[in-house]
């Protein structure tokens, strides 16, 4: 043991100034906090030794190396900020530009946080304290035992991601700035882009846009070069003690809570740990965004750290840790908005840290903050679109290692997957939700994400192994064209690239729904001189225009080619929550849920006001689900609703929304029942031919047993006959702490029992309602 409460028989104010003694020999410090204490113990027994790659020094601890590379980056490449030399170089030899480039704001110590920097022991094995023993440091001044006071804490310094888990922040030669998405408002592009992908397309066209790791990642290194110059250390699993200091740096970002949430026991050691697997566990095989074998908990931002945890906290069995990570998000937000950090070009944490906000609030918190995640979505966008400034310079010459050249790929690959998962919520929300698109697909100019093997690489040597191995990931935009003409998905496509091609079909499909929706309404207008009769309707109500008037089909049949890709052998977390997202895909093409709730009476999507029921928009609602209903697509959509219910309730075992790491599983389950809901409501009304009451088993089997005959989807007798569906549903969504889930609950006790719907006035359904300009 290290260390000894000293005896407090020598005073009170001796007691409180020396708590805990250091028990190394020769060393008489001693500390009033353990942490601090811990952290003193690193000058004896180093973890790792941390190197500033610009001079000769090298560090314990990794915070003084922050510090002295901030002083690098104003200027005083030179002066001392501890350290000590282990290779004996000249500091005057450190001439190059290339290196080191002068101070400026644009290549401030923010914008030049990356993954570049290197954590290693020394290659001799000799400890930090022999080595300094060893011979003197390289200037008078730097030596191994630092100060062992508070550090000023700066929350906007780290990304959270370098070597064996190691930030790394310092400067870059000519740092570059990355957009996350390119693209442009211009329609006349927009339609050429549509064009373009409803095109026709050959099986090899597809490598024509290979933008994987060979098209514009050139290393200086071979296979099997430069690997005895790389650590093949691997990081460490992060054990309790480890959070001590992680958990101090959250307390101190989280000053302005109150004192009553700071003291909970959700900032103990123990549940933060836990918080932190349940994190690993079940929510970043969904969407990927960090790199699990070079983060650590001891170097991750706090305010990013605290997003993650809390969204670990989701699934804790103690209601309290819930509440308490409702109480941080009161406030987590803005304070990512006023860090130092926070600016444009931002640097990659800020924005990982923002979309795991908002991946928390739109999904499992209150009302409030799911709309306010909705309004500040659109500001997260904008920010990503003024690129972040982590990322290197175009110019790979200078990598001359193959530990850099993994680092500078792994920073590459993180803001591109920090993309995608922007991309995959506006996508996915804008389906669901009925919230409006902030992104489009021609935004996307990126590779898919990497094979896995090449991602969950541990160490630099066994990543270049597998790089050679893969072939490099082809661009998003060719890729989905390939889909829309029919071309499965290759298998050694990952299943995050899988499931962001999925949403690249939700985002076409939500897309092309406007652009008829915006016809429709020009067309009805224009039909005050001229009437349009029910002929020139499709089968949402909507007039279909000269250009993909197909787009349907053609989507129908993209989704079932995508569906494809749910073959494999490896289980897949990622591909788990495809699944019911793959259903939803199909019926959004013919169905509006945002007419779904209008009609069942359900909060607004957008508002969360229930709509009035004499609204126009009732009117308009039935009109256009009345139109489906009685469309050659409708026992489509209603044959994926109920295999996803079958697949969703019936599986052998009762299913509990509440334990359900799948984000949007439960939310899905009541989407699809209110569309079969409304659909037996306006085809069948208070007319049921079922003398009894059906369970939901037998309701199941008799529609599905009904949707494999020839009948006509407005024929299927019994389809409102569904009480007992609703309330098994209600039941499985019972205990959800999402509190759209729980006016979800209440919406289908409200309707459990209503087998029709009821207009104020019957809208005359032959002929356009006019509206007043």
């Amino acid at each position: 043991m290290l260390w000894q409460p000293i005896d407090p028989c020598a005073g009170i104010w001796e007691e409180a100034r020396r708590m805990y003694a250091c028990t190394e020999q020769g060393c008489s410090r001693s500390f009033k906090r353990p942490e601090h204490l811990s952290r003193h113990r690193l000058n004896h027994q180093p973890r790792k030794i941390h190197r500033c790659l610009v001079c000769d020094k090298d560090f314990v601890r990794l915070d003084l190396l922050q510090r002295h590379m901030r002083r690098h980056n104003k200027g005083m490449a030179y002066r001392s900020s501890g350290g000590y030399s282990t290779r004996g170089r000249p500091s005057a030899e450190i001439t190059d530009d290339s290196v080191l480039g002068p101070a400026s704001p644009a290549a401030s110590a923010t914008e030049a946080v990356g993954l570049r920097g290197q954590a290693s022991f020394l290659g001799d094995g000799v400890g930090a304290a022999e080595a300094a023993a060893a011979g003197p440091p390289h200037d008078p001044s730097a030596t191994v035992l630092q100060p062992d006071g508070p550090e000023p804490m700066d929350l906007g310094v780290q990304t959270g991601q370098g070597r064996d888990g190691q930030p790394a922040e310092y400067p870059q030669p000519a740092t570059e700035y990355l957009t996350f998405f390119e693209g442009s408002n211009d329609v006349t592009g927009l339609s050429q882009d549509l064009d373009w992908l409803f095109g026709s397309i050959s099986p090899w066209d597809v490598t024509a846009g290979l933008g994987g790791l060979d098209a514009d990642f050139h290393l200086s290194v071979s296979p099997a070069s430069n690997v005895s110059q790389c650590s093949a250390i691997t990081p460490s699993r992060e054990t309790v003690s480890a959070y001590w200091v992680p958990r101090e740096r959250i307390l101190h970002a989280l000053a302005i809570l109150p004192p009553e949430v700071l003291n909970s026991s959700f900032f103990e050691t123990t549940h933060l740990e836990q918080f932190m697997q349940n994190y690993w566990q079940s929510y970043n095989p969904h969407f990927s965004l960090l790199h699990k074998p070079t983060f650590s908990v001891q170097d991750a931002p706090p305010l990013l750290l605290v997003a993650l945890l809390t969204l670990g906290a989701t699934l804790s069995p103690d209601p309290e840790h819930y509440q308490v990570a409702e109480q941080i998000h009161q406030n987590l937000r803005w304070l990512i908005f006023t860090s130092s950090s926070f600016q444009a070009p931002a640097p990659l944490w800020v924005v990982q840290a923002l979309l795991v906000v908002q991946a928390y609030e739109k999904m499992f918190s209150t009302r409030k903050l799911h709309e306010m995640s909705h309004i500040f979505h659109y500001s997260v966008i904008t920010l990503m679109r003024r690129g972040s400034c982590y990322s290197a310079a175009e110019d790979e010459g200078d990598i001359s290692s193959l530990e850099k050249a993994w680092h500078r790929w792994v920073e590459r690959e993180l803001s591109h997957r920090a993309a995608y998962f922007a991309f995959i919520m506006d996508a996915q929300h804008s389906s669901i939700f009925g919230h409006t698109a902030a992104l489009t697909l021609t935004d996307i100019h990126l590779p898919l994400p990497c094979a896995d093997s090449l991602w969950e690489a541990s160490t630099a040597p066994i990543w270049n192994r597998e790089r050679v191995k893969v072939q490099p990931s082809p661009l998003f935009l060719p890729a989905l064209r390939a889909l829309l003409s029919r071309h499965p998905i290759p298998h050694t496509y990952s299943p995050f690239a899988r499931f962001v091609l999925l949403h690249g079909l939700f985002a076409l499909t939500r897309h092309m729904v406007t652009r008829d929706q915006t016809a429709s309404c020009i067309s009805t207008r224009a039909a005050t001189v001229q009437p349009q009769s029910d002929a020139d309707l499709d089968d949402n109500g909507t007039s279909p225009t000269p250009e993909h008037d197909n787009w349907k089909a053609r989507l129908d049949r993209a989704i079932d080619t995508w569906s494809f890709s749910l073959l494999s052998q490896t289980p897949s977390l990622c591909l788990e929550a495809a699944r019911p997202l793959q259903r939803i895909a199909h019926v959004s093409i013919h169905v509006s849920l945002v007419d779904i709730h209008i009609l069942a009476g359900a909060p607004n999507l957008s508002t969360g006001v229930r709509a009035g029921r004499d609204s126009i928009q009732l009117s308009r609602a039935y009109k256009r689900i009345l139109a489906w209903a009685h469309s050659r697509n409708a026992k489509r959509a209603l044959s994926h609703c109920l295999l996803l219910i079958q697949e969703t309730m019936f599986t052998r075992a009762r299913y509990v929304a509440a334990k359900d790491s799948i984000i949007l599983r439960p939310w899905v389950l009541y989407n699809m029942t209110l569309v079969l809901w409304a659909y037996g409501a306006i085809t069948s009304g208070e007319d049921s031919r079922a003398s009894t009451r059906w369970t939901a088993e037998e309701y199941l089997a008799h529609m599905l047993n009904a949707l494999m005959g020839d009948d006509d989807a407005a024929q299927l007798q019994g389809a409102n006959n569904m009480a007992g569906l609703i309330e098994a549903v209600q039941a499985a969504l019972e205990g959800c702490r999402w509190e759209l889930l729980e006016e979800a609950r209440e919406t289908l006790g409200r309707i459990s029992t209503q087998r029709s719907i009821s207009l104020p006035e019957r809208p005359n359904l032959g002929a356009p309602r006019h509206d007043s300009a």
